[in-house]
């Protein structure tokens, strides 16, 4: 289990269409299937699609989450930069089978 908050103060010179991730777990994930955990979170100041949530996973032999935002239109699709703003914040919750 590993939680924290991401804060950010202003974006970097990465473009528009990067995908934001979480990098740095403190523990590498199992190589397995088993390794998928889902992170659970409350963001504030993003600019999502209305009435979308923002989600993640870890996917195996990584110390990486992978964000995700899910919208009931189209299903989930990778967090984009633009979709983060300068100023955005995330409290989170991941839960993961490490090595």
């Amino acid at each position: 289990h590993c939680s924290g908050l991401i804060k950010t103060t202003a974006y970097n010179l990465h473009d528009a269409n990067t995908h934001i991730a979480i990098y740095g777990l403190p523990f590498t994930s199992v190589n397995s299937l088993a390794a998928y955990g889902g992170l659970v979170c409350s963001p504030y100041n993003v600019a999502v699609t209305a009435n979308a949530s923002i989600g993640g996973f870890v996917t195996q032999n990584n110390t990486k989450v992978y964000l995700v935002e899910f919208n009931a239109a189209i299903g989930y699709s990778v967090l984009l930069r633009d979709e983060w703003s300068a100023n955005g914040e995330m409290p989170f919750s991941i839960t993961y089978k490490a090595a």
